[in-house]
């Protein structure tokens, strides 16, 4: 069979559509099976002949007349909530993680603004379930993955993708609050059957048809999606690091600044103390998970008031299922107290 160039097809193609303003019609990310016209040519390209349509097109990597996509895509600011709550049910819908976190992204995008986002279909995370079927990378990152291949410029993602991984791997998960919300681990690596099978033991669960397993995975694919929305706003300038939102805090004659390793990161906090006894603590910057080590964080503090002795503040009892947040906040205050002289 005789090979043909790509000019020469491109020359093939434009004597039957000499004339005609294409459109393209794909399957959507707003529903399998709509359709959407790509925007129609323009009527200067019309009036050209086969030849210079074609060569045309070569030139402006154009081809009938529809524009190629280029990367990166242009990053508009989705709201994180919304997208968490239609990863989670999409999680249901399109048979798994991949396929959700990346729709959470180019499915929002696709119905606010059409072109490009619509030309890439619902199914293109679809193969990151189950670990892309051997248990092996987790396809919720797996969809990250993909979204951040085509928003971050191909330089950067690297770094983009490292960040996402060390977050996925230090941080207690899920925390969007599913069906289920009763059991949340840490994934000792980015491979599914790592990641799940904590999670399956910590829970009892031995199946994977059972609705708390689906549960927790969606939730999980939520949160993955709201992280990636975060680190590449961060790389956009839409926002700030977590640290350097920080405050600088003023103290008195009477205050300590502390510090101790929380399981997301330093915690700080500023004790207060008058008489030789505590009155006062404050936590003054943290990255603990939400409605998990923030649990610790907003009850822990006022139960130091009183306390004087570094045995008197370890007696102080933790938070339940926040224990590494409650014994960062103790050490915290004790390093504070240390500096008294």
């Amino acid at each position: 069979m005789k090979e043909i160039t790509r000019r020469e097809f491109l020359h093939k193609a434009g004597k039957t559509f000499v004339g005609v303003a294409a459109f393209a019609a794909v399957p959507t990310l707003t529903g399998c099976g709509q359709e959407t016209k790509v925007p129609e040519a323009t009527t200067a390209a019309t009036e050209l002949s086969s030849e210079e349509q074609s060569t045309t097109a070569i030139e402006n990597n154009v081809t009938d007349n529809i524009p190629a996509i280029r990367l990166p895509l242009e990053w508009h600011e989705l709201d994180k909530k919304e997208v968490q709550a239609r990863v989670y049910e999409q999680w249901f819908k399109l048979g798994g993680c991949g396929a959700a976190v990346f729709d959470g992204f180019l499915g929002v995008l696709a119905e606010k603004y059409g072109y490009p986002y619509n030309q890439f279909p619902q199914e293109i995370g679809f193969l990151g379930h189950s670990g892309y079927t051997c248990g092996s990378y987790c396809g919720a990152l797996g969809g990250a993955t993909l979204a951040i291949s085509l928003f971050i410029p191909k330089d950067n993602q690297d770094d983009v993708l490292k960040e996402l991984q060390a977050w996925y791997t230090s941080t207690v998960l899920p925390i969007y609050d599913g069906e289920y919300d009763d059991v949340h681990t840490t994934a000792p690596s980015v491979n599914c059957v790592d990641s799940l099978g904590t999670w399956m033991s910590a829970a009892g669960v031995e199946e994977r048809k059972d609705p708390r397993r689906k549960s927790r995975c969606a939730a999980l694919s939520a949160d993955v999606a709201a992280k990636t929305i975060e680190l590449i706003n961060i790389f956009y300038g839409i926002e700030k690091p977590a640290e350097a939102e920080n405050a600088v805090t003023e103290t008195g004659n009477n205050d300590y600044i502390g510090t101790a390793k929380g399981i997301e990161g330093d915690i700080q906090v500023k004790v207060t103390v008058d008489g030789g006894k505590i009155s006062d603590v404050k936590v003054i910057s943290h990255n603990e998970t939400p409605n998990i080590g923030t649990k610790a964080i907003d009850t822990i503090p006022e139960k130091f008031i009183g306390l004087a002795t570094p045995e008197e503040i370890d007696s102080v009892d933790a938070v339940s299922g926040a224990t590494i947040t409650s014994n960062a906040l103790k050490e915290a205050v004790k390093d504070a107290l240390s500096q008294i002289k």
